[in-house]
């Protein structure tokens, strides 16, 4: 949910209260870096090797390619459209691009740059092509709380089916401004 406004809350209290939430989706595993971005270069290496894919929405944060390339990791672009309101594609078009060497699909939502919030039918979508394929599903959930007009973030933690492929990545600084 979003941050309170209260004044009096401590940036203390909002992380603990952040790990809370996370530390109430069951048994999982967390690390603690100094940046997200550290988390997405240490994730990548961790579930790819040299030569092996990562599926990613385009547009994308930029990064995830630089990351990627310095891995030898290859990004495998899957288009979302404008006038779609860059929503996922079908799954057919998802899992077109799925070859013997990919490891993960890569997502964030809400999403940067375009902002857009993928709904449950989408990250259920994404979750069933991740069980289905073998695939580890990496969430960059670091704008999990700035969505708008009524839409919900939903994290990939919630769903239990994914187990130990389900990776999330997210940061305080951008909604503690620090």
């Amino acid at each position: 949910g979003p941050v309170s406004e209260d004044p009096k809350e401590t940036t203390r209290s909002r992380c603990m209260k952040t790990l809370a939430i996370l530390f109430s989706h069951g048994s999982i595993q967390v690390r603690i870096l100094s940046l997200a971005t550290s988390g997405i270069l240490f994730v990548l290496g961790m579930i790819a090797d040299p030569g092996e894919e990562v599926l990613v929405f385009e547009p994308f944060y930029t990064n995830y390619n630089g990351f990627s390339a310095l891995l030898g990791v290859r990004t495998v672009p899957v288009t979302t459209r404008a006038e779609d309101g860059y929503h996922l594609p079908p799954r057919e078009e998802i899992e077109a691009r799925i070859t013997d060497r990919t490891r993960a699909i890569l997502l964030c939502s809400p999403n940067n740059p375009t902002g857009t919030v993928y709904g449950e039918d989408e990250l259920q979508m994404l979750v069933d092509i991740g069980r289905d394929r073998d695939l580890f599903l990496v969430a960059d959930e670091v704008y999990r709380e700035f969505a708008y007009d009524g839409r919900r973030h939903r994290s990939i933690l919630s769903f239990p089916e994914l187990g130990d492929h389900a990776i999330v990545v997210d940061s305080l600084s951008k909604r503690l401004s620090v």
